[in-house]
């Protein structure tokens, strides 16, 4: 669900919003990575604990394999799978709704999705008031998942879990009035939602915050402040908010940790960042200028699909 998408920028340095799912654990860029999962116990004990039949056991083993984390070398999805049944089906919450996400495959794990199964235990998540089983099932009325499409039900639903204190909900009630998804779009009132989320620390509200903050979108124009909250995201991988705090960075002639920041997010393929690393080398700003590494960079965005840089190439500019 790609609820919001906004580019502006200059020839030299380009500032973009990228998002997908927005119910994605851990945030929605793909260059975003979920830390390893750390458990009470070590990974013997937890076992044990599983084949006894205790919940909170079968919870945190199942973290385990689906996160990664000691005792466990790779992520491994599939064997996370059981534990959070026996979990769920024993009431354990946190159970429920990873294992609901999981069967409505939100985290992409290559789990074959179950909109049925999900749907059964998201309910049960309701019957107990929990604003993570509103957000879910408001995500499966706007997407069509296992439910008749249903967007102002899906408003209703986030708006409840909101309401309760829901950081996931409160974005993506931000989201939709950014969009005009089945809400009157009111940029203002997405920004008031956003940052009740980054609040609470969720990643993507904070890089949409600062991102307002950034292009003076439903709240003044106030790059300082956007400086500020594009850090956390960026330290966490959000390749956005590394690409837009690069561009602020050059704004201000701080060319090395721009380029620090662009080659983050350069990494993660976002393809503007790889053009700017391509002018930066291009005009000998923060670096040495150098022809052949430019031209490396633009092709490396040209290949992407970046007509800037296809440009540039064409016309030996670099």
């Amino acid at each position: 669900m790609n609820l919001h998408n906004k580019i502006s920028g200059s020839v030299v340095a380009l500032g973009f919003l990228l998002t997908t799912n927005v119910f994605a654990m851990e945030g929605q860029d793909p260059g975003l990575r979920g830390s390893a999962f750390i458990p009470s116990k070590p990974k013997r004990e937890l076992k044990q604990g599983a084949q006894e039949g205790n919940a909170d056991a079968q919870y945190e083993l199942g973290m385990l394999y689906k996160k990664g984390g000691v005792g466990v070398v790779i992520q491994e999805p599939k064997k996370a799978l059981p534990l959070f049944e026996k979990a769920a089906d024993a009431g354990h919450i946190d159970a429920q709704i990873v294992l609901a996400r999981m069967l409505l495959d939100l985290d992409k794990e290559g789990i074959p999705q179950n909109s049925e199964k999900a749907l059964k235990h998201i309910k049960k998540l309701i019957k107990q008031d929990i604003p993570q089983g509103k957000c879910l099932l408001a995500w499966m009325y706007a997407e069509g998942v296992g439910v008749p499409k249903n967007e102002i039900e899906s408003n209703r639903l986030y708006i409840a879990a909101a309401e309760q204190g829901d950081a996931k909900a409160q974005y993506n009630l931000g989201q939709m009035h950014d969009n005009g998804t089945g809400v009157p779009k009111n940029v203002k009132k997405a920004m008031e939602w956003y940052q009740k989320s980054a609040e609470q620390g969720d990643i993507e509200a904070q890089y949409c915050l600062a991102w307002g903050y950034h292009f003076g979108s439903g709240v003044k124009k106030n790059k300082k402040k956007a400086m500020e909250l594009y850090q956390r995201p960026s330290e966490q991988g959000h390749r956005g908010a590394q690409l837009n705090l690069g561009v602020l960075c050059q704004e201000k002639k701080k060319y090395k940790l721009a380029l620090e920041l662009y080659e983050k997010a350069a990494a993660q393929g976002c393809e503007i960042a790889q053009k700017n690393i391509g002018n930066l080398y291009r005009f000998g700003r923060g670096v040495k200028r150098d022809r052949v590494q430019a031209k490396y960079w633009f092709e490396k965005a040209a290949a992407q699909g970046d007509l800037d840089s296809k440009k540039i190439i064409l016309e030996g500019l670099y």
